[in-house]
């Protein structure tokens, strides 16, 4: 089958998720089209890319980007015979899904992250009124435009309580289907990277500075630790940088590195002494399994993970580390300090979360997307 799958949001660095996701279908198969955003070379995933003009990365680019898929997708469909749309996040699930209706397409929607929950969270960092006005007025409004994407053909999510969230919207639930966030263990291991702890204590956070992460929590608790000279590594990129380096522009303990390769983040997080994730807890982090917390299990790390509802779920089940109360800077500082206290249980919470992703990997739970999408095609 010919599938084109349009991924507008993110071009590069590359969708961990989305990459695994191209793959599989093409083991099986089927033909994998992307449409993207025009940036950079050929797509490392497929040769058959289409891109978007650059202009279109903006946000206030989006009224003409919903004009502009109409032809696209027309154009990718008669072209190439694309017998099926997968669509990535709700931004642009909701225009492409609408569209496919109109050409008789069929279309999966591919939901990351609770769009609506992220804007609104995001408006209270806005100094400006009028600008955080905006925001929320946007929330809203993408708050009845969402529905939308229950018409979709199929809906995949990464976690069961978004996948209930949609049911309540009105999807039907034999059309929705919950595809979490796993690693491939063969990928993992062809990186051949050993678990080892530096001689100074360092904590690893990798993955985006958004306004929904929690770096902040994690920056001020770094100032609580006493009893050990203790490092923090931040790896990524995001709107967060410029309030991330101001906070900490005298703490000479905190290194932001910027964006990464993925070979390169893999090894800082193999050499670190914990992995954190300090999210907040808001609507759509309490439902959020993200890569990096199966990425440092996989590579027998101690986790301290904040007690939104899915990160703790996932922790206390794999026994892989501790959780501490989101949004309290002095609990995360307690409790970096009592897994530092204790060589024993990091390396028994670095071989528990091993063993989990050992049986819940990407391989495994993969089948759920190419059942969708009918199986091996000859």
């Amino acid at each position: 089958m010919k599938i084109l799958m349009v991924l507008l949001t993110n071009e590069y660095p590359p969708d961990v998720r989305v990459e695994g996701e191209v793959e599989a279908l093409e083991a099986e198969g089927h033909s994998v089209y992307m449409l993207t955003v025009k940036d950079g070379a050929a797509h490392p995933w497929t040769p058959r890319t289409f891109r978007l003009p650059r202009l279109l990365k903006r946000h206030l680019s989006y009224p003409l980007l919903c004009i502009i898929l109409f032809p696209t997708l027309l154009y990718l469909t008669l072209k190439h015979g694309i017998r099926r749309v997968h669509v990535h996040d709700v931004l642009h699930a909701v225009p492409v899904v609408f569209i496919c209706k109109l050409l008789g397409l069929k279309v999966t929607s591919d939901i990351h992250e609770d769009f609506v929950d992220a804007l609104r969270f995001r408006s209270r960092f806005v100094k400006n009124p009028l600008i955080r006005w905006a925001f929320r007025a946007m929330a809203s409004l993408f708050s009845l435009l969402e529905r939308v994407i229950i018409f979709s053909d199929d809906i995949i999510t990464v976690s069961p309580m978004e996948t209930e969230r949609w049911i309540k919207l009105g999807a039907k639930p034999h059309r929705v289907t919950t595809l979490p966030n796993t690693m491939s263990i063969p990928r993992v291991k062809s990186l051949n990277l050993k678990s080892t702890e530096p001689a100074i204590p360092t904590l690893t956070y990798v993955g985006g500075f958004t306004f929904h992460r929690g770096l902040e929590t994690l920056v001020e608790a770094m100032k609580h630790i006493d009893k050990y000279p203790v490092r923090l590594e931040l790896i990524g990129d995001g709107h967060m940088m410029p309030y991330l380096k101001e906070q900490s522009a005298d703490m000479d303990n905190v290194t932001l590195t910027g964006y990464l390769p993925f070979e390169e983040a893999m090894e800082r997080i193999a050499k670190c002494t914990i992995f954190v994730i300090p999210y907040p807890r808001t609507r759509q982090t309490d439902i959020s399994s993200p890569h990096k917390l199966y990425q440092a299990m996989a590579l027998k790390k101690p986790l301290i993970v904040s007690d939104c509802p899915m990160l703790e779920r996932v922790v206390n089940v794999a026994l892989s580390g501790l959780t501490f109360r989101a949004g309290s800077h002095t609990d995360l500082a307690e409790k970096i300090t009592q897994l530092l206290d204790s060589p024993f249980h990091r390396t028994y919470y670095g071989k528990r979360g091993r063993d989990y992703t050992n049986h819940f990997t990407w391989e495994k739970e993969s089948t759920k997307l190419l059942s969708i999408y009918g199986g091996r095609q000859n």
